[in-house]
């Protein structure tokens, strides 16, 4: 198990920061290894990015996984992650018309965590769209 944490700023210029480095290990890991990131809710999938940008750095022949338990309908793959896991898909940035969703038992509610704030969320989730991240088409880290 390695900790990792990411934090949204809501600052234009750095966008998402990382809480602390890497931790090190008494055995470090030899590349190859396998790399399962876990999340609670992820609807831009920009912090998931982040963090696969750091491993790779530091494993380039990892396989990373992803997995959230709720995973919005527009992501359907990141950069640097192999694979996507997730129990339950979400609707929260309107990828998908709201009849549709609700169609195929999606949820169309913007969900908020007890340690989120409700305001944040929906700004982050309208500055996604204002910036077009599109998580259906292949895309390069940044």
């Amino acid at each position: 198990m390695m900790p990792l944490q990411y934090k949204h700023t809501y600052d234009p210029a750095s966008q998402i920061r990382r809480q602390f480095n890497l931790p090190d290990f008494t055995a470090e890991p030899q590349d190859p290894v396998v790399v399962l990131m876990a999340d609670t809710n992820a609807v831009t999938g920009e912090v998931a990015t982040c963090a696969a940008r750091d491993l790779r750095m530091k494993w380039p022949a990892s396989t990373i996984l992803f997995a959230s338990v709720i995973l919005d309908l527009s992501i359907e793959q990141l950069p640097g992650v192999d694979a996507l896991i997730s129990a339950q898909r979400s609707n929260e940035r309107r990828s998908v018309p709201v009849e549709d969703a609700m169609k195929i038992g999606v949820s169309n509610e913007v969900l908020v965590f007890p340690w989120e704030d409700a305001a944040e969320q929906w700004v982050e989730i309208q500055a996604a769209a204002a910036v077009g991240i599109d998580r259906k088409s292949p895309l390069t880290l940044p």
